[in-house]
C-alpha cells in the first residue's frame, strides 16, 4: 500500500479521527453513482504544485464520466495559476488550508476564516464531492459541505463523515496511480492515454519567445532549464553550478535558464556563479507561476529536482531528467508521454518521509555525481539539439 502519510502524523489523526467518529455519523451510500446525472462535482486538493499537475488526468477523467458536469476545485492559493488555463475547474476556492486548518487547534482559532469559505461554497449543492488523498484534516471539510456523495480514502480515517469510503489498494506505488485508482472504485472507466498528465496550450517555441523580448534569445539557441531548488533542502542536489560548467564547457551555444522558486535564492545564485566563471549566458527566471510555466515551456530540456518543476516539464512534453533524493521515482516520478530520466540511489532508509535526514548525511542526494547526471543529460540531449522519437 501507498505510504505518502509520515508514520507520526498517520498516528496523530487516526488518534483524532476516533473522536470524530463519535461526532458524525454520516449515512453510507449503497448504489453507484450515475455519472451521467451528475451536474456539479467538487473536488479538495490542497497538494503541492506537482501533485496539482498530476491531477490533470484524474480532472479530465473524471469530466469525460460526467460530461454534464462542472468540477469546482478547492485548493492551496497556487491552484488557479497550475490550473487554471487548462479548461478543466469552472470555480477555483483557493484557501491557505496549511495555515488556517491544519490541526484542530489552527481550524478553531481560524474559524470565522473557514466558516466564510464554506459559506462560498456552499451556495452550490454538489452532487459528488471528491478529496482524493485521504488525508482527515481535508475530509473534516466535508463534514460542512452540501454534497450528496462524500467520498476519500479513509488512509488516515474519516469513515464518520464520508458516503462512499475507498479502501487502499495494496498493488498502488505512485501517487498518479492511487487517484486513478480511486476513480476507478467509484465507477469512472479511462484509456490508457488518458491517465498521463498533460498540459494543453504548450507556446510555441518561436511565437512565445517574441513575446518575451527581456531575455533576448535567438530563436536557433538550444534552450537549458534548470531547477535547482526544491520545496524541502533535503531534496536539493547541490552540484547544478559543476554541471552547468560542464555542459557549457562541451557545447557553447546553449542558453541556460536559471528557474527561481519561493525561498530558493541560494541554491540559484550558488549555479549563476559557476555559469560567470564559465562565461556560459544564462539567465534567471523569477516569475510569478503563470509566467514561469510558459517559461519552462519553451525549453528544450529540463534538468531538476524531485520538485513541482519537473512535473510542469513532464507535462509539457519536455525532456525532462530529475534527480530524486529521499523519495524513489517509483513514488512520485513525474509521468507523460514524453522522454525523461531518474537518478535515484538504492538505499536502505528510502523512502523516507521525513523532513531532516535520519542519519545526517544526506547520502541519498549527495551520492549522486555531476558525472552520473552528464550521463542522464547525454543520453537524452544531444549536442543541444534534442532527439527526436
Amino acid at each position: 500500500m501507498l505510504k505518502k502519510f509520515n508514520p507520526e502524523k498517520t498516528r496523530y489523526l487516526k488518534a483524532i479521527n476516533v473522536g470524530i467518529n463519535l461526532l458524525f455519523h454520516t449515512p453510507k451510500a449503497h448504489k453507484r453513482i450515475e455519472w451521467s446525472n451528475v451536474q456539479r462535482i467538487l473536488v479538495i486538493d490542497f497538494t503541492g504544485i506537482g501533485d496539482l499537475v498530476m491531477l490533470t488526468s484524474f480532472l479530465r477523467i473524471l469530466k469525460n464520466n460526467a460530461e454534464n458536469a462542472t468540477i469546482d476545485l478547492l485548493c492551496a492559493f497556487y491552484g488557479e495559476a497550475v490550473l487554471g488555463d487548462q479548461g478543466l475547474i469552472g470555480q477555483f476556492y483557493k484557501f491557505d488550508a496549511r495555515k488556517y486548518i491544519s490541526s484542530p487547534r489552527g481550524f478553531i482559532k481560524n474559524r470565522k476564516k473557514v466558516k466564510a469559505l464554506l459559506a462560498r461554497i456552499n451556495q452550490t449543492e454538489y452532487d459528488v464531492a471528491i478529496e482524493p488523498r485521504g488525508d482527515l484534516r481535508f475530509i473534516f471539510l466535508l463534514a460542512f459541505i452540501h454534497s450528496n456523495r462524500k467520498i476519500s480514502y479513509n488512509y488516515t480515517g474519516g469513515e464518520g463523515i464520508l458516503t462512499d469510503i475507498v479502501l487502499p489498494s495494496e498493488s498502488v506505488k505512485h501517487l498518479l496511480e492511487d487517484k486513478l485508482f480511486l476513480l476507478k472504485e467509484i465507477g469512472c472507466v479511462y484509456s490508457t492515454e488518458e491517465q498521463y498528465p498533460e498540459f494543453k496550450n504548450r507556446f510555441e517555441r518561436n511565437g512565445e519567445r517574441e513575446s518575451v523580448e527581456e531575455y533576448n534569445q535567438p530563436d536557433n539557441r538550444p534552450i537549458v532549464g534548470i531547477h535547482p531548488g526544491a520545496g524541502n533542502p533535503i531534496r536539493m542536489w547541490p552540484w547544478y553550478g559543476e554541471l552547468l560548467e560542464t555542459m557549457y564547457s562541451e557545447n557553447k551555444e546553449q542558453l541556460f535558464f536559471l528557474f527561481e522558486g519561493p525561498g530558493e535564492k541560494e541554491a540559484v545564485d550558488r549555479a549563476a556563479k559557476h555559469a560567470l566563471k564559465a562565461g556560459a549566458d544564462f539567465r534567471i527566471i523569477h516569475k510569478k507561476l503563470e509566467e514561469y510555466k510558459k517559461m519552462i515551456s519553451i525549453c528544450d530540456v529540463m534538468i531538476c529536482n524531485d520538485s513541482g518543476a519537473a512535473h510542469i516539464s513532464a507535462a509539457y512534453g519536455v525532456p525532462t531528467i530529475v534527480i530524486f533524493g529521499c523519495n524513489p521515482p517509483e513514488f512520485s516520478c513525474p509521468v507523460g508521454k514524453g522522454k525523461f530520466s531518474f537518478l535515484s540511489l538504492d538505499l536502505p532508509c528510502k523512502p523516507c518521509l521525513s523532513d531532516t535526514c535520519l542519519t545526517g548525511r544526506l547520502d541519498c542526494i549527495y551520492g549522486i555525481k555531476v558525472n552520473d547526471v552528464k550521463r542522464a543529460v547525454e543520453e537524452i540531449y544531444q549536442y543541444g539539439i534534442c532527439k527526436e522519437e
